[in-house]
């Protein structure tokens, strides 16, 4: 949602909710984004809140956005202290990073590639929401997204962990954009211009929404 938009840069701000096992999971930010030569930087900062489990955390970011490459960076902070999850355990959001370049293919606008790593800090941090912790876990993704029309995104990733455990991931997002016709939104022939440099100025930031749990 823009905030403040111009020629010089766009201030915005995103409000998004996500079910998932552990509980609904909410998302507020704000940030900026400008151009430098052909490039568009920004920051944001994120508070997201695990609303059934009272658990917080702060996520700050930053990218740098070219016509066929896409850099982000984020670190996670948990807010709150330890709550009890059962009478011998205690949970909280886990601190740490993650870092993703996304490739836009020049010679096919339907497709993107992107590679990413993550870590987490902790004894027993379950980095696959699997209910299994792991020190200090690393974790690599490799993702394909196709985009037949603007409006739609096909999602597919492998993530892998220094453990051995994996997981495979399929989505499917709509990217529906205020104030532009739907007959637009539904054109093959409008991906170029909506994955371009220009057209993704109001995309949402690369960063993980759902939160990874730390657990003693």
């Amino acid at each position: 949602m823009p905030l403040q938009d111009n020629d010089r840069y766009l201030t915005w701000s995103q409000l998004g909710l996500t079910q998932q096992d552990d509980g609904l999971v909410s998302n507020v930010g704000v940030g900026q984004r400008w151009a430098r030569g052909s490039w568009l930087v920004g920051y944001n900062t994120f508070y997201d809140n695990l609303l059934d489990e009272n658990l917080q955390r702060a996520g700050f970011g930053a990218e740098a956005w070219g016509e066929y490459l896409r850099l982000s960076a984020n670190f996670y902070q948990p807010f709150a202290a330890w709550h009890e999850q059962t009478a011998t355990q205690e949970q909280r959001m886990a601190r740490g990073y993650d870092l993703t370049a996304r490739m836009r293919m020049p010679f096919y606008q339907h497709l993107n590639t992107s590679v990413s790593v993550e870590q987490y800090f902790g004894d027993r941090v379950d980095l696959f929401n699997s209910g299994t912790g792991y020190h200090n876990p690393v974790a690599l993704s490799l993702g394909l997204n196709y985009t037949p029309v603007p409006l739609v995104t096909v999602t597919a990733q492998h993530k892998q962990g220094e453990s051995g455990e994996n997981q495979n991931n399929l989505g499917l997002n709509l990217n529906y954009r205020f104030g532009v016709p739907l007959k637009k939104q539904l054109s093959a022939g409008e991906v170029a211009e909506s994955q371009s440099l220009r057209g993704s100025r109001y995309d949402n930031p690369q960063r993980n929404n759902l939160p990874t749990l730390e657990y003693r």
